[in-house]
C-alpha cells in the first residue's frame, strides 16, 4: 500500500471515530476485548484477528475478521 492510501485511510479513520465520538484509545480498547471475547468462545488465534472500522454508504460498521481453526 502506497503512503498515500495509508494517508487517506487513515484520515477516513479518524474522521470516522471523530463522528462516532470515540477516542482512539477507546477504538483500541473495543479491539482488544472483541479479541478477547471471540478467543474465549471460538477455536481462533487472537493475533489472527482483525478489527476494522469502516464507512460503507456512509454507515459505520465494524467489520471482525478471524480465521477459525479447524476442530480435530
Amino acid at each position: 500500500m502506497k503512503s498515500k492510501d495509508r494517508a487517506k485511510n487513515r484520515l477516513k479513520l479518524i474522521l470516522l471515530t471523530d463522528r462516532l465520538k470515540l477516542s482512539p484509545t477507546q477504538l483500541e480498547t473495543i479491539k482488544l476485548e472483541l479479541r478477547q471475547v471471540l478467543a474465549k468462545y471460538l477455536p481462533v488465534d487472537m493475533q489472527t484477528i482483525e478489527v476494522l472500522l469502516e464507512d460503507r454508504l456512509n454507515d459505520p460498521q465494524l467489520v471482525i475478521q478471524a480465521p477459525l481453526f479447524k476442530k480435530s
